[in-house]
Formats: C-alpha cells, structure tokens, sequence
C-alpha cells in the first residue's frame, strides 16, 4: 500500500501515462510490428533471409550512432519539440513503410525509425520522466519501460492475424494511423516539461538542495539540544 501513497503529484504520474503511451505507439511502430512482417516482406519482394536479416541490423546501427547526437538536440532544443519532431518523422516514415517496394528502401526507412527513436524513444522520455519525480524516479521509469514490452505483447498478434487476412500492407498501415490518431496529439498537447527541465533547472534544484540541507541542519541542531 506504500507504494499507492505517493509522495508525487497527480501531475507527474499523468505525464508517466502520456510517456507510457508514446513508447508504446513507437517501439510497436519500429520493433515489435516489422519483425512479425519481415517473412511476408521477403515472400513478395523476393528477399533471402540474409537480404531481410539486414533490417533490424540497419536500425539497431543508426540508434547508435545517433543517440549522441539526438543527446545534444534534446539539450539544444529541449525535450517536448524533439519528442513532436520524433513523432512526426514517426507518422511519415511509417507510411513510407506501407508503400516500400525494394530492400533498400526499407533499409532506409529503418534508419528513420532510429531517427524516431533516438528523438521520442526511451532517453527522452526518461528526461521527461526525471523532470516530473523527486521521490519515486526508480519506480516511473520501471512503469515507463513497460511501455516497450507491452507493444510486444499487444502488436505482434494484431498485426499477425491483419496480415493474414488482408496482407502485410495493410496490417502495417494500422501503425502510422495509430501515430497520427494518438502519439501526435500526445506528444503536441498532453507532454509537458517538468519544473527539471529548462533554464530554471539549476536553479530550482539548487533550492532543492539548499531546502534539504537546511532541514538537515535544523534536524541536527534540534538533536544537539535535546
């Protein structure tokens, strides 16, 4: 029952929801849903298992090779602008997806979903995550990676059983609508910075630092005197 008293506000576990939500819309968009097509993919494109094999390895090399750079955008640029650019490039590459005719043009959209990635994926949303809580930081961001897992549990047999019905183009086109209809307007009008990040933040956690050291102080002189 501790764990339901918390000492953070309503605020910040609504902003953990909203991150929750955005993870769970990209890394089903990026990771959990193409890997369930890749066979299909293969089987009308013509694609050896070593052709469509490159795939992940193209978007696993980009997300490394980015996240540094995607480090300083977030500092540059701040948090909820490269979340929505994130997301943007998230809706127009994955509708890409639904019309890729060749391997390369799939390398290439793999290379934009680590471009998504790096900008909205778990690295910023732990910033944003961090900017909310003070007390319970450990526990949001073991909420927040659930987010991932989830879409692999949720995507792969949704997408599986469209597929098989009506074709991988269409089972993949649900993702780009998923992420117009609901990571867009989560990432533009519900994400909000929290008082951990900005211009401010030094400032305010200075205070916080000043405030604690304070009561600190004022614990122990109170215990001198008794």
């Amino acid at each position: 029952m501790a764990f339901f008293r918390s000492r953070e506000s309503a605020q910040s576990w609504q902003q953990l929801a909203y991150a929750w939500v955005l993870l769970f819309v990209l890394a089903g968009a990026s990771y959990s849903a193409p890997a369930v097509l890749f066979p299909l993919i293969a089987a009308e494109m013509g694609l050896s298992h070593g052709d469509i094999a490159i795939l992940p390895s193209v978007f696993m090399l980009c997300k490394m090779v980015l996240s540094v750079p995607a480090g300083v955008a977030v500092r540059r640029w701040g948090i909820k602008p490269c979340i929505i650019a994130g997301n943007l490039f998230l809706a127009a590459s994955s509708s890409a997806y639904v019309i890729a005719k060749s391997a390369w043009q799939l390398a290439i959209l793999h290379g934009c979903f680590a471009v998504c990635y790096c900008l909205s994926g778990v690295a910023p949303l732990i910033i944003l995550c961090n900017s909310w809580f003070v007390h319970e930081k450990a526990s949001a961001i073991g909420l927040l990676l659930t987010g991932f897992s989830m879409a692999g549990v949720f995507w792969p047999p949704i997408i599986g059983a469209v597929a098989e019905a009506h074709g991988w183009r269409a089972a993949y086109a649900l993702l780009p609508l998923c992420t117009c209809l609901v990571g867009l307007p989560v990432a533009s009008l519900a994400v909000r910075p929290g008082p951990g990040v900005g211009a401010g933040a030094p400032q305010v956690q200075v205070r916080q630092l000043a405030a604690g050291a304070g009561g600190a102080e004022a614990r122990e002189d109170e215990s001198q005197e008794s």
